[in-house]
């Protein structure tokens, strides 16, 4: 006789709920040790499942246990949908007025919603040196704690851009967002900057992929991007 195992469907069940208590119990140590906040991007894996927990509630698919679970921790569901939200009302605005390509897009010989697959060869340089003099048109963002050099004029530049893009960005669909962003990227890089990251002050500057950054420009765009930023 074929053995057919019922237990398969429960067994699944119970793993489920074991990594997810294990996850929330994560959760709350991660809060006692950030005065109570939520974790951000510095923990990848328990923000991700945090996100998660925030799109089953407002899809209604999160069970209720798990909602009453998270309230007695005081969890933020509403992080995502904010962001959403302002995102659509930023597009509502711009709705009544006609956007126009970013005064920036006549740098570059491409169409910036059609950006070639990479603009510029890889740096061969794993690191410069903490005393290394950066170019007026590099950027640099913090890797860990720390805060952006809002005092170099690669940044403030690359700000500048961004605000520039946003309106034609926030005006595309969904399928177009994300070559804009690149190209923003591909922009500063057609001015001789690049991207990097430094832990601190006395660390080295470690360039930065081409996916990481854009995937920084996507999350600035649709955090809302504004000149004091």
């Amino acid at each position: 006789e074929a053995g057919f195992d019922f237990t398969t469907g429960e067994s699944e069940h119970n793993h489920g709920k074991i990594v997810w208590d294990r996850r929330y119990e994560e959760l709350i140590r991660c809060k006692a040790a950030n005065d109570g906040k939520d974790p951000t991007k510095k923990g990848k894996g328990l923000q991700s499942w945090c996100n998660n927990q925030r799109a089953k509630y407002f899809k209604g698919t999160l069970k209720k246990d798990r909602i009453d679970r998270l309230n007695e921790i005081e969890f933020d569901f509403t992080i995502g949908e904010k962001r959403r939200e302002s995102f659509k009302q930023r597009k509502l605005a711009l709705a009544e007025r006609p956007v126009e390509q970013p005064n920036a897009a006549s740098e570059v010989d491409f169409d910036i919603e059609d950006p070639p697959e990479t603009f510029r060869e890889p740096s061969k340089s794993d690191a410069l040196d903490p005393n290394a003099n950066l170019t007026d048109h590099d950027v640099v963002f913090p890797s860990g704690k720390g805060a952006y050099d809002y005092s170099h004029k690669g940044n403030t530049s690359y700000r500048e851009l961004l605000f520039d893009f946003q309106p034609f960005y926030i005006m595309k669909s969904r399928q177009k967002r994300r070559p804009i962003a690149k190209s923003a990227v591909f922009i500063i890089q057609s001015r001789g900057g690049r991207f990097f990251q430094q832990a601190g002050a006395d660390s080295p500057f470690r360039e930065m992929s081409d996916k990481a950054v854009i995937d920084k420009a996507v999350s600035a765009q649709v955090g809302g991007y504004t000149q004091e930023n």
